[in-house]
């Protein structure tokens, strides 16, 4: 049908782009605004645009004031878009046209690698074009505008290739090898499913052939795949300490909601009205447990059915790579389903990769593929190619009637605003003028407060070129929990440490405020301040601080953080409740605060003690430990400074326990819990890992016989 294959290519190219601007409704023109800011597009924006700036995706140096926002705990694998981005840079300053040139590029790539991969297992060019075209259109394709890093799944196609060829006990070509650590650059999630759908296809070769020849071309694949790996995660474990964040915690239970459900891959929960399975949907979800609107709904579409009815019940005559596929489907659903070896692979590697839902773009293709191996064998008549692009079109429909409506139209406005409001802010300060930013919000995975939306604080920062925005410090790290603790003082204090540390002013975002911020301007006018700048839409308000010192970055740093310790130090008497400033203290390793103390949620937490100006640098700790007994019913913990043990405790009963030892101020001190254990085994429903609760912290005369 196709006089050549560059002119399949550039009309499947064309469809993927026309895919594009169809799904998300939107037209060339208006790809300088957003499609829509829900869900986890600002925090898309804010890892984007931190990219090319000073200090890179890991230090930004224009969140977290008055720090530098480190983002060395919540690591970004994703790093095959890094070229790109730099060039867009070049061009363009505005962080939405490159989301949507991105995500414009990944309609692209997954329909272009796809169409080639299916040539390679040998479907003709007239057949691998439209399917290439519907997979690249997949509703979970669509769905993903706020996870654009999971949109990139190009990579998919290739792992199903790697896996072929190891299952047929193939030789891979020089190409081939090449490409292989693309499927490593990918995210951590692509690349863990394509290092296990090649490796498992290896060892299956193996054994159906009575033959170790197919282990070797996938253990060539998975060490280049974890090669690249590790070299995207490198920045992230090389800038990582015991200050860094960790990464928010995974619970085991999320296997269950996000795990790959029969019924999801065949019944579209967020489907529009229109759609041919509109009312079952609608029916069947309305009597078991639904998908919320946020979380992930990966429907295959009608065709990936289709294929796997040809693949699972039709015969697969001179079809020799059918029960390649079938193996493969096998292996992929059974992996990822509830109660699937997916549980078993938490027990190993624990709770990270969480979401086993997300390989139903590898469950797809495979599924996509042997369908458009079935059509290779049907004697092809213009009227049975007419019937091909019919059915291709009915399909795309199908796909793109089973994802929500989107309306740019709704977020432009918004957009607009606060480029107005940024503008005239950058009008007036320096570059690189601090500002800090009521309410104060946690960064990253906390819920919006009232109309705020996800990640509200971080839309000037999306529109912003050179101002320090007090928003996007991690949650977790040293910078947060300095953070969080000024924003336990009464206002006249805060506003006077902003000034002590250089603020040129403060911001309130009214949407994130029962009363619309009424109440915090009162007291902010009560004290002086009076708004300056207002966003057109009259959400956001500018407030100028006065007599403001003039000092640098680092110097500004120094100085919050030794007002805090001044302020909380209390002769080194240091709560760990709910209400005292125990959490200024801590580092990576525990829990969010409890009534009356923090747990330890990993093997260590890390608590980080200051010499403040008149204290002895020799002196006694005591604790108060609250420990969690599990199973075995004994706990042990093991307390160590700069890689020198301390003291060692064995506990055998649940009951608060003092502990005392020597130590050196300033310290970072490591509780080191033997065994963590669920609660949940102990048939709760707390699925964290818990060791000791640490609930006091006394600074004391160094002890004569130590623990």
């Amino acid at each position: 049908m196709f006089k050549s294959r560059w002119a399949a290519r550039f009309l499947l190219s064309f469809l993927c782009l026309a895919t594009f601007f169809l799904g998300y409704e939107i037209w060339p023109w208006q790809l300088g605004n957003p499609v829509d800011l829900q869900g986890d597009v600002l925090q898309c924006t804010r890892l984007l645009k931190s990219v090319t700036e000073p200090g890179g995706e890991y230090r930004c140096q224009f969140l977290g004031a008055p720090f530098i926002a480190e983002h060395y705990g919540f690591p970004d694998p994703f790093v095959i878009h890094h070229p790109l981005l730099w060039l867009l840079s070049l061009v363009t300053k505005n962080i939405y046209l490159v989301l949507n040139l991105i995500l414009l590029l990944t309609f692209w790539s997954a329909g272009l690698v796809a169409y080639e991969v299916l040539l390679r297992l040998g479907c003709r060019s007239a057949v691998a074009v439209p399917i290439a075209w519907i997979y690249a259109s997949l509703p979970n394709h669509l769905e993903r505008y706020d996870h654009w890093s999971l949109a990139f799944y190009a990579s998919a196609p290739l792992a199903i290739l790697y896996a072929v060829r190891c299952l047929r006990g193939e030789r891979l070509s020089r190409l081939e090898l090449l490409l292989a650590p693309l499927c490593g650059l990918f995210g951590a999630y692509f690349a863990f499913f394509s290092y296990f759908i090649v490796l498992a296809a290896g060892l299956l070769g193996a054994w159906f052939r009575r033959s170790l020849y197919p282990l070797r071309p996938a253990f060539q694949v998975c060490t280049l795949i974890g090669l690249a790996f590790l070299l995207a995660l490198w920045p992230a474990l090389k800038g990582k300490s015991a200050d860094s964040a960790f990464m928010p915690p995974r619970q085991p239970t999320d296997l269950t909601r996000w795990a790959l459900n029969l019924d999801r891959l065949v019944l579209p929960a967020h489907s529009r009205k229109g759609h041919p399975l509109y009312k079952i949907a609608r029916r069947y979800y309305a009597n078991f447990p639904a998908p919320s609107e946020t979380d992930e709904s990966p429907y295959l579409g009608v065709l990936a059915v289709l294929g796997a009815l040809v693949l699972f019940l039709g015969r697969g005559k001179n079809q020799p790579d059918f029960p390649h596929l079938r193996v493969l489907a096998t292996v992929i659903f059974l992996t990822a389903t509830v109660g699937g070896f997916s549980e078993l692979f938490t027990l190993v590697i624990g709770p990270a990769i969480r979401c086993y839902n997300r390989i139903s773009f590898y469950l797809a293709f495979v599924l996509l593929a042997a369908l458009a191996l079935r059509l290779q064998q049907v004697r092809w008549t213009r009227g049975r190619w007419l019937a091909l692009g019919l059915i291709s079109l009915l399909g795309f429909i199908d796909q793109l009637t089973s994802v929500p409506r989107r309306s740019p139209s709704r977020w432009a406005e918004q957009v607009r605003s606060d480029r107005e409001f940024v503008a005239a802010l950058e009008a007036r300060l320096p570059r690189s003028a601090r500002l800090w930013q009521y309410p104060y919000v946690a960064y990253p995975e906390t819920p919006p407060l009232f109309q705020e939306g996800y990640y509200g604080l971080g839309r000037c920062y999306s529109v912003s070129s050179k101002l320090h925005w007090s928003w996007g410090a991690l949650r977790g790290s040293s910078q947060e929990r300095f953070q969080s603790a000024f924003t336990t003082l009464a206002l006249p204090q805060q506003l006077e440490l902003l000034r002590q540390t250089g603020f040129a002013g403060l911001t309130v975002e009214r949407r994130a405020f029962p009363d619309n911020g009424a109440e915090l301007e009162a007291q902010l006018h009560s004290l002086g301040l009076k708004p300056e700048v207002q966003s057109p839409d009259g959400f956001l308000v500018y407030y100028p601080l006065d007599k403001a010192a003039t000092v640098d970055q680092a110097e500004s740093q120094r100085i919050f953080e030794n007002k805090l310790i001044e302020l909380s130090w209390n002769d080194g008497k240091i709560d760990f409740g709910r209400g005292g400033w125990g959490n200024l203290y801590l580092r990576a390793g525990w829990s969010d605060p409890e009534d009356s103390g923090y747990w330890t949620v990993q093997k260590s937490g890390f608590v980080r003690l200051p010499c403040p100006p008149g204290q002895h640098s020799a002196v006694g700790l005591k604790i108060l430990i609250y420990p969690y007994i599990g199973r075995p019913k004994v706990q042990r913990l093991q307390i160590f400074q700069a890689g020198e043990r301390l003291a060692w405790f064995e506990f055998r009963t649940g009951k608060h326990h003092w502990i005392h030892f020597n130590a050196k101020l300033p310290a970072l001190l490591e509780l080191r819990v033997e065994r963590p254990t669920q609660p949940s085994f102990e048939f709760e429903s707390d699925t964290r890992s818990l060791g000791v609760k640490l609930e006091r912290l006394e600074v004391v005369e160094p002890f004569k016989n130590p623990y």
